[in-house]
């Protein structure tokens, strides 16, 4: 077990590593490193979109009639994000990347803060290409994009 040094203001704690190096850690234990990046999240995104892409073509075929090719596509989003990070805070992707979603306080993610950040990943992705999502994760302290802040969530890294 590492030291973990209180500070004296309301500054975060900070924790001595093996190595003598010296990080800040979170008021949920989590340090600077457990915060996933922008490449493993690109990772987990790639193989996610891969699988919605396969459903959105089989559930094509079958869609009730009436229902817009992007009315259906928007669901399988929708539904494939907030389910799977709402039971276990991870896609398959995410497993595969070893990242996962829980909470600020490091409880797990649940269904309602999976919806809310999974809605506002379309402003995360304008104006194209995760552009406003990456300068986000890029600018925040704890890696989060806008949709992490709005539901107080955060990605972890699990691990190589």
């Amino acid at each position: 077990m590492l030291p973990v040094i209180p500070t004296l203001n309301s500054e975060e704690p900070f924790i001595i590593g093996k190595d003598a190096s010296i990080s800040k850690i979170s008021r949920a234990g989590f340090k600077m490193d457990d915060y996933s990046g922008i490449g493993s999240r690109f990772e987990a995104i790639f193989v996610d979109s891969l699988i919605i892409i396969i459903f959105a073509i089989l559930f094509i075929r079958i869609a009730p009639e009436g229902l817009t090719q992007d009315a259906l596509i928007f669901m399988i989003f929708i539904g494939y994000f907030t389910f799977l990070e709402g039971k276990g805070g991870q896609t398959l992707g995410k497993k595969m990347a070893k990242i996962k979603v829980v909470k600020e306080d490091g409880t797990p993610c649940d269904f309602r803060s999976a919806l809310i950040r999974n809605i506002l990943r379309f402003v995360d992705g304008l104006p194209t290409f995760y552009i406003i999502g990456i300068m986000s994760i890029a600018m925040s302290a704890k890696s989060q994009r806008l949709g992490d802040r709005a539901a107080k969530t955060i990605v972890i890294s699990l691990g190589k």
